[in-house]
């Protein structure tokens, strides 16, 4: 529809651009969007009295406050329908409102409070059920214009609300001699503003699970939604993040001749004991429970090993499927003749494993607790308690890490 173009919205909209183009360059600390509202509302008016044709907002009439009930009847009638929307409407404006905070809030060299911005949407969206309004979230236009505007803390959003409630009621009919154009335009630069060149790169270039959310996200965005964009880009990146976690790799460090930390083949290991010191990082909830079972239980499978050091600082929350798993390893190394350490546990550990009962089970000197003052004098105790098991014989010690960083865990 190239050859149905207004040539009063094309005036307006290159006008807009140029104003707010300058006030941006030579006046950033005036509220240059709405200057350039109200100069490009003049001159739609000035168009129209020359009778150009000029497309503008719809006027509202503010003469009552639209309070109203729920009908909860009805919500009882088809809970089905009304449960499932209102969890998926949640789940959106939770993403969407926390993922734009964070960005703007990065701009800032800030953080944000994702319990407290959680809690505003629903004391919000409460607010909307009983106004007749739709379901509310984090506006990326309206929040980068309170950005650019100069909003130093979250009192701007309320004197945002209070005037904005003023000119519900006082300005409605006002309204009417906005273009449509004007407003595009500054929508569009406001839009435009987001745009970070290095963070984009940044995205990119950091691995490919990173780009290839970022491209999907941006394709969805362009073709669909913003809505949806989000939606399938969270569903990207969690999807890429499974694969990525379901089969870690670990591999065998060890000193060499020259007491330099390499990588042991197979054909490098001798038939000496061997004493095994594993990095157990993550997060150790029932999800990677199973994973954590089997690469535990995969250090195992070398026959000249004697002793088994889990060092335990860096792994977070524990809860019954991760104990069972440590359970059940430890009768695994148990029937091999081996013995299980426990060094660096943190409090909350033991807590944990004292209640479960599989404290019980294990040699309380093979459990060496986290010291805060001495952060490695529990990994020392551990390692010269694996030299006694051993009655003082020459043994080899191994550290295993993850392949793709063995710097950070060694």
């Amino acid at each position: 529809h190239l050859l149905d173009f207004s040539i009063s919205s094309v005036i307006l909209s290159f006008f807009s651009a140029t104003v707010y183009l300058i006030l941006q360059k030579k006046f950033r600390v005036l509220p240059n969007v709405a200057i350039t509202l109200i100069l490009g509302s003049l001159v739609g008016q000035i168009l129209l009295n020359y009778q150009y044709s000029v497309t503008c907002l719809q006027p509202f009439h503010s003469s009552y406050a639209p309070i109203s009930i729920p009908h909860f009847e009805l919500s009882i009638k088809h809970w089905q329908v009304i449960l499932q929307t209102s969890v998926a409407l949640s789940l959106l404006c939770l993403i969407e409102g926390l993922s734009i905070g964070k960005s703007l809030a990065s701009r800032c060299g800030k953080r944000i409070d994702s319990d407290r911005e959680a809690f505003s949407f629903g004391m919000g969206n409460i607010g909307c059920a009983f106004l007749s309004g739709m379901p509310a979230s984090g506006s990326l236009t309206r929040s980068s214009l309170n950005v650019n505007s100069g909003a130093k803390s979250g009192v701007s959003n309320l004197f945002t609300g209070i005037l904005v409630l003023c000119g519900y009621f006082m300005l409605g009919d006002l309204v009417s001699y906005i273009p449509v154009s004007v407003l595009a335009t500054l929508v569009v630069f406001i839009g435009l503003s987001l745009i970070k060149k290095n963070q984009i790169i940044t995205s990119i270039r950091s691995s490919r699970s990173d780009a290839i959310t970022f491209i999907v996200t941006f394709l969805v965005g362009l073709i669909f939604s913003l809505q949806l964009a989000i939606l399938i880009g969270v569903l990207t990146s969690l999807l890429l993040f499974l694969k990525k976690v379901a089969e870690p790799e670990m591999i065998e460090h060890g000193y060499n001749e020259k007491g330099e930390l390499t990588r042991i083949s197979n054909a490098a290991k001798g038939k000496e004991p061997e004493v095994s010191i594993v990095h157990v990082e993550g997060e150790l909830f029932f999800a990677a429970a199973d994973l954590f079972y089997e690469q535990i239980r995969r250090v195992g499978e070398n026959r000249n090993i004697k002793v088994l050091i889990l060092k335990l600082l860096n792994a977070h929350h524990l809860d019954g499927t991760s104990v069972l798993a440590l359970e059940e390893l430890l009768d695994y190394y148990r029937e091999k003749n081996c013995n299980v350490l426990l060094c660096e546990v943190r409090k909350d550990a033991i807590r944990i494993l004292r209640d479960s009962g599989v404290l019980g089970r294990i040699n309380r000197k093979n459990i060496f607790p986290h010291i805060q003052s001495n952060p490695t004098l529990s990994t020392a105790k551990a390692i010269k308690r694996a030299k006694f098991l051993l009655s003082h014989n020459e043994a080899r010690v191994t550290i295993y890490a993850n392949e793709l960083n063995p710097t950070r865990s060694v």
